[in-house]
């Protein structure tokens, strides 16, 4: 197994069990919103229409992909993809205790290999997973399972452009050197963190069109702590 691919397997571990309720507090300390607002932002971007086929990677507890189904009034096929045994797990049993098994599926499987044939699905919904990944080889397997003309929809941490100056590039790697060292946190260590530019740039490069980014208000250090957006694009 990869090393990146260990450390993020341990840190999802690890966390599991307060995943859901942390994710509520997380949310609201650092964008000022609920996390029911921020789904529906998310669901939003998305442009749901009845009888999708619809992947979501990085499904973790399944909360993106129950929100999808419940939309949706169950009118689709959601498959939800996680590498963590214990996030598959919890996802299990919130999709059971809410009837959607006959919705929703859930598979093992990395977002850099995805184990689908081609033009498959009409949308492609990622949330706080493809830092974790390599990134462009994640983003080529989702246009290889994505039908033309379908949707792109990635929630995720970005970077700000000062990162990229010249004292950014000495202090960030000293921080993560010594800052960064728990399990709880080892993967983000190992994560990759692209700025808005760099995103439109690659989004463009893989064969996207139509690209469009929201930003998340952030509630403290705008200038140095990493936004969260959600960036789409459609396949050509």
């Amino acid at each position: 197994m990869k090393n990146k691919e260990k450390v993020v397997k341990e840190q999802y571990e690890a966390w599991a069990a307060t995943y859901d309720k942390d994710k509520v507090e997380i949310i609201r300390s650092d964008t000022g919103i609920e996390l029911g607002e921020f789904v529906d932002r998310i669901l939003d971007n998305c442009h749901l229409e009845d009888g999708q086929k619809i992947l979501d990677v990085g499904t973790g507890t399944g909360l993106i992909a129950m929100s999808i189904a419940k939309r949706l009034s169950e009118n689709c096929k959601i498959l939800g993809i996680d590498i963590t045994d214990v996030m598959l797990e919890k996802a299990k049993t919130n999709i059971k205790k809410e009837s959607l098994e006959n919705v929703i599926s859930l598979r093992k499987a990395s977002a850099e290999n995805i184990p689908i044939n081609n033009d498959i699905y009409d949308l492609i919904v990622c949330v706080f997973t493809i830092r974790h990944t390599d990134i462009k080889s994640a983003l080529s397997e989702f246009m290889r399972v994505l039908k033309s003309g379908g949707k792109v929809v990635i929630v995720d941490l970005y970077a700000p452009e000062k990162w990229r100056s010249l004292p950014a590039k000495i202090i960030m790697p000293i921080f993560k050197l010594f800052f960064m060292r728990k399990k709880e946190v080892k993967a983000e260590k190992e994560s990759k963190l692209l700025t808005l530019e760099e995103w439109k740039t690659l989004a463009v490069e893989i064969g996207g069109k139509d690209i469009q980014i929201e930003k998340f208000p952030n509630i403290s250090d705008p200038e140095w702590k990493p936004g969260k957006m959600i960036i789409s694009w459609t396949n050509r």
